[in-house]
């Protein structure tokens, strides 16, 4: 893939020194033999299920076995074809949702070393076999007839299987460089001799890939921007790169980055992004991507990536659960477009787009006809073909920034990875074929379209880009900058640049000419490029601020900045006051780079003209106060009266990791004291945290994220001051309520604090500190001080305060918990809460509190009570036990069942025999209790018991499938709030395809609302375990051929012995003779094979009840 742009940010620096080491690498490797499905007619086959645009049409390109799991691709200009294999798939490159119990590590790693010594830590003796074995791979595709479809497939280049390699993910060729990003290298590929397959290739950078993080979230994206450097994107795997200049560290999040072609000037463009899968530069020298959502309830987002930007994401969040799931991401709305009270610190999206963002691609053709002139093509990868394809949009200028067009389906029913136009005009994209998993199948199809859908400009383009412009003439290539094929314009442009002097009179003077269009553009762009090694040349960009052209003046600016030139200043000052909000974002951004001083009044007024009108434009004066403004002024604006100026300089001081952002935290906008909070705890900025936790009890009246931060702070200071704070904090009752909530969790783990970040998620384990840590003593007494104010408090904080006095040992507090668990009146959480406290402290007590219990109203409390009654003699127990499994609950009865387990006595083991043959054997036992017991059993004292109870498993596993058998017991009689919970989990991943609320009916999957209405729980647990044995109603895809050779696609409605009813993709119905069909296939579902291995027998009843009850 190709295209253009520029850009920058704080450090520009060198990683010439990465490529001696590895240039030169061996590339001979052994035959390497992966898993591919042998030729078939499917591919052909299958575009009949494909929705696709009038006036184009589509054939096969290449399919299995000449290419297998294409990750993405990328067309050059001579046509050959070079796609990404991967064979990695859960076989050398894992997802940290299958290795929960590594989270601590995986959250610590801090370089490519960290997470390969990590791994093979917990692999052990099968780390090589399980990380060093498959390949990924580069494959070429030729078509050495001109017949429109590829003839001979090569391996570029392989050997790809370094236990610390990633998933080859990012390709683009140009002039003679097949650049390749596989984690943790960005690399070279050279073909010396012509022969098809790599024979040199060289690590331009490496360090990429700190962390296990998601399948998929690695290095890709390549494009060449329009000032001739490299651009690529990093998911949050996060990456530490050393280059001689330095250390690019962002081990937290994804990024883009940007470096010279021979990879030196390596530097961090934007940041905060997700998995930033592909970028594209439009013909205006914008730089877009499509970035994936968390599986959280969040949504996929449209990205204008703008210079030095931070999109607000980290690597962390994915495994945060509470208080709210994925912690700031999802409870401060970082990831909706523009909305009162935003984040400042971030620029939001244009928009939520799409569910899988993949491949994507700008049509370079500026004579296409209108429908997609100006148009992006974003693939929507979503592990299903009859939910995945192509959208096509187009973006209008909203102030600095943009809003979103209307978008339409260009090609759908296609597990699309990727897409690019080739260099004659047709339209190219990549097939997955099904699932998540490497099929081993592959395809490219090829999109033609008919005279009347193809630019009139795309037969000569292909000439000029096959052929190349090395003996084109200046005064051609000066007219070539006009081109309408962006591509060509481009290659124009970096002609005349390495024309030297001539080349550079012909790109000045396109630049200059009014009336010369996009050339002028390329011209400016050229220029910057010349300056680069010959600055006086920059001297003729300068004289474009003042043009007429407001573009010109904006791209002008944009050059200037990014080659640093310190002799533009005072213009680009000037240009601040500009009509044009481009104008005025490119000259912050570039006067962010020049660190004048005396930009800084302007860059304030800047600020106050905007405010939060155009997060765009407030960016670039937040870039441009950081990078210019002297640290007094900043300081100093904390007085200032407008609003505005004091949020740029709070965020401008974020950028600097500067403490002074404490003169903000009182500050008397609740939007720019919170942004001080944000940057105090979340960059962090250490020196800043004593100030924030001092401000906890101010905070409680702002907003909810300010108090957060302002708790975190005080744990991780841990003094007695802060210790009281937070108590106070918790017993004031004009407070939110999860606020109190939240205290008392802190002080629950005051003296055990996680290493793990209660806001961010983030490894910071905090030092030893005893010398701080206020005696045991001191902690109980804040515990005792807090009991009266808790008499009155909410249901949930009066259980937490209950939570904290029994982990204090506050024993002192045995009276008032006594009479909790006597008051009937009292909500059921905090009076089991505070069972559980006093059934801790133990004592002589105990008796007559389990007593209370036992007489309460609510069945829970008495369930407490039961099954602390083994704590007590079994003379007590043995009868109440008989009694309640006679004529008690279900919650009662399965407290019984578990207190049971731990019992040694022998009337429990005549019980436990009791149970199983006259309830279990018979199969009178109810539902919901069967796997209480089951359990119970297994995991009793006694070894008659559980070998009864194995007798009766085995008996039960006599099933067609023996995947189900484990899960018998497991269909009623969960618990829904648990559920929810394992619904949520990113282990699990059941929000990624199943929504819920308004998002339900977009979904991968089907929309679980009312499930139960159409299957049952035994059929819920087989669409879990077996999801290919069970499609859910209307999801099944078929495939069909009949007689006359037309090829069917879509979901079948009904079918008796005659006939059948065929829905396709675009809800078009058809009547088929069943006699006519020669052949049909099923499609595979979507849904992953083996959720149940990430499931215990009893949650996976959670599960079930709570998906039964959507």
């Amino acid at each position: 893939m190709s295209s253009p742009e520029h850009a920058g940010h704080p450090t520009m620096l060198s990683a010439a020194a990465l490529l001696l080491p590895l240039a030169g690498l061996p590339v001979a490797q052994d035959s390497y033999e992966p898993r591919i499905e042998p030729a078939s007619t499917e591919g052909a086959d299958a575009i009949a299920r494909f929705t696709l645009p009038e006036n184009h049409e589509l054939t096969l390109f290449a399919a299995e076995p000449m290419l297998a799991n294409p990750v993405c691709f990328t067309v050059d200009h001579a046509g050959d074809c070079y796609v990404a294999e991967t064979f990695r798939v859960h076989a050398g490159v894992t997802d940290m949702r299958n290795h929960m119990d590594w989270l601590h590590d995986e959250l610590a790693n801090r370089s490519v070393a960290d997470r390969v010594a990590m791994m093979r830590r917990h692999e052990g003796a099968g780390f090589e076999a399980a990380y060093g074995t498959e390949h990924d791979r580069v494959r070429l595709l030729r078509d050495t007839d001109g017949d429109g479809a590829a003839d001979t497939a090569t391996v570029f280049a392989e050997g790809f299987n370094d236990p610390a390699d990633g998933i080859g993910a990012g390709l683009l060729s140009y002039r003679g460089d097949v650049f390749y990003t596989c984690m943790p290298h960005l690399w070279r590929l050279r073909d010396h001799d012509g022969d098809g397959r790599s024979d040199e290739r060289t690590a331009l950078s490496s360090g990429y890939g700190v962390h296990i993080a998601l399948l998929g979230h690695d290095l890709h994206g390549l494009r060449i921007g329009p000032d001739g450097r490299l651009y690529f994107s990093s998911g949050d795997r996060g990456f530490r790169v050393e280059t001689p200049g330095g250390l690019l560290d962002h081990t937290h999040t994804g990024a883009v980055l940007r470096c010279d072609l021979d990879g030196s000037n390596l530097e961090v463009f934007a940041t905060g992004l997700r998995n930033p899968q592909e970028l594209v530069f439009d013909e205006y020298g914008n730089l877009w991507t499509g970035d994936n959502n968390s599986d959280g309830g969040d949504k996929a987002r449209w990205v204008q990536v703008v210079q030095g930007s931070e999109s607000g994401w980290r690597f962390a969040f994915q495994y945060i659960t509470d208080p709210v799931s994925r912690g700031p991401w999802n409870d401060e709305r970082l990831w909706h477009p523009r909305h009162p009270g935003q984040a400042a610190y971030i620029v939001p999206p244009v928009a939520n787009l799409g569910d899988g963002p993949s491949g994507l691609t700008y049509n370079p053709y500026a004579d296409a006809p209108e429908s997609t002139r100006g148009h992006f093509f974003l693939c929507d990868f979503r592990g299903d073909p009859n939910t995945s394809g192509i959208h096509t949009f187009d973006v209008q200028p909203a102030g600095a920034g943009f809003t979103l067009g209307e978008v339409e389906r260009f090609v759908w029913g296609s597990l699309v990875t990727d897409c690019d136009f080739g260099p004659e005009g047709d339209f190219y994209f990549s097939d997955w074929v099904y699932g998540w998993n490497a099929p081993g199948k592959g395809r490219v199809y090829r999109l033609r379209p008919t005279p009347a859908a193809r630019a009139p400009s795309a037969d000569e383009a292909q000439a000029l880009l096959g052929a190349g412009l090395g003996d084109t003439a200046v005064d051609a290539l000066r007219s070539l900058l006009a081109h309408p094929d962006l591509r060509g314009r481009q290659e124009a442009q970096f002609e005349l640049v390495r024309r030297g002097k001539t080349g550079a009179a012909a790109l000045a003077a396109a630049a200059a000419d009014s009336d010369a269009g996009l050339a002028r553009l390329h011209g400016t762009w050229g220029l910057g490029m010349v300056g680069r090694k010959r600055p006086a040349f920059l001297t003729q960009v300068r004289a474009l601020l003042a043009d007429g052209d407001a573009e010109v003046r904006a791209q002008a600016a944009r050059v200037l900045g990014d080659e640093r030139d310190g002799a533009s200043a005072e213009a680009l000052i000037a240009r601040l006051g500009d009509e044009s909000p481009r104008v005025r974002m490119y000259a912050a951004l570039a006067l962010a780079r020049l660190a004048d001083a005396s930009a800084t009044d302007a860059l304030f007024d800047l600020a106050r003209e905007t405010g939060d009108s155009d997060p765009v434009l407030r960016h670039a004066a937040v870039m441009g106060l950081s990078g210019c403004a002297p640290r007094e002024r900043l300081t100093g604006a904390a007085d200032d009266d407008d609003p505005h100026a004091r949020m740029s300089a709070c965020l401008a001081l974020r950028r600097r990791r500067d403490p002074a952002l404490t003169l903000f935290l009182d500050d008397a906008s609740a939007l720019v004291s919170l942004e001080a909070a944000r940057a105090i705890n979340d960059v962090p900025i250490e020196q800043g945290r004593p100030a924030l936790a001092g401000a906890l009890l101010d905070g409680v009246t702002r907003r909810p994220a300010f108090a957060r931060r302002a708790l975190n702070a005080c744990l991780q200071a841990g003094g007695e001051d802060d210790l009281r704070r937070v108590g106070a904090l918790a017993a004031r009752d004009d407070a939110a309520a999860e606020l109190r909530l939240e205290a008392l969790e802190v002080l629950a783990v005051w003296t055990r604090p996680s290493a793990v970040d209660r806001v961010t998620g983030e490894w910071r384990p905090l030092p030893d500190r005893p010398e701080q840590l206020p005696e045991p003593r001191i902690v109980a007494g804040v515990a005792l001080e807090l009991g009266s104010a808790m008499d009155a408090a909410p249901a949930e904080v009066a259980a937490a305060w209950a939570r904290f006095v029994a982990g204090a040992r506050a024993a002192g507090a045995a009276p008032r918990l006594a009479t909790w668990v006597a008051d009937d009146d009292r909500p059921s959480a905090a009076r089991c809460a505070a069972f559980d406290a006093l059934r801790g402290f133990g004592g002589a007590r105990l008796d007559s509190v389990i007593e209370l219990a036992l007489a309460a109203h609510d069945d829970t409390l008495r369930s407490r009570a039961l099954g602390a009654l083994g704590d007590l003699s079994a003379d007590r127990a043995v009868p109440l036990f008989k009694e309640t499994l006679a004529t008690g609950t279900i919650a009662e009865c399965r407290a019984v069942y578990r207190a049971m387990q731990d019992m040694s006595d022998s009337r429990i083991e005549a019980l436990f025999a009791h149970e199983l043959s006259s309830k279990v054997r018979v199969n009178t036992i109810a539902e919901e209790l069967a796997l209480d017991l089951m359990s119970a059993a297994q995991q009793s004292r006694f070894t008659d018991v559980r070998t009864l109870a194995q007798r009766y498993v085995n008996v039960r596993s006599n099933v067609a499938d023996k995947r189900l058998a484990p899960y018998h017991w497991s269909i009623f009689g969960g618990d829904k709030r648990r559920g929810k919970k394992l619904y949520e989990d990113p282990e699990l991943s059941c929000l990624r395809c199943h929504p819920r609320g308004s998002d339900a009916k977009t979904g991968v999957g089907p929309d679980l609302r009312h499930i139960s209405r159409r299957i049952s729980r035994r059929q819920i647990l087989e669409s879990i375990v077996l999801p290919n044995a069970r499609i859910a109603a209307g999801y099944e895809g078929h495939l069909l051929r009949v007689d006359d050779g037309t090829v069917y696609s879509g979901r079948i409605l009904a079918e008796d012995a005659a006939s059948l009813r065929l829905q396709d993709s675009e809800g078009e119905v058809f009547e088929i003779a069943v006699e006519a069909i020669e052949a049909r296939r099923e499609d595979l579902s979507a849904m992953p094979e083996g959720l149940e291995r990430f499931l215990t027998r009893e949650e996976m009843r959670d599960l079930i009840e709570y998906v039964a009850g959507l």
